[in-house]
């Protein structure tokens, strides 16, 4: 979702993948107990905004899978891969 500019904010944004997987126990609490923020750029922000507070990372998981496709079909378009 970061790559396709998505996420407006999100506090693990700041730490490489290697980072957290070698300092798991501490970053996964901030990781887990910080939700990202969308960006407006997200085709469904205006569905977002209107989630209740409480439903919000229920909502973001749901949009793990179209980003994953979107930007599959991105990398398509690209001709990165096929």
């Amino acid at each position: 979702m970061q790559r396709l500019e998505w996420i407006a904010a999100y506090a693990c944004r700041r730490y490489s993948l290697v980072s957290m997987v070698e300092n798991y126990g501490k970053q996964n609490e901030v990781c887990t107990q910080a939700l990202p923020v969308l960006s407006q750029s997200d085709p469904e922000f205006s569905e977002y905004i209107k989630v209740a507070p409480e439903l919000q990372k229920k909502y973001l998981e749901s949009r793990f899978i179209k980003a994953y496709e979107s930007f599959e079909k991105n990398l398509k378009k690209a001709g990165v891969i096929k």
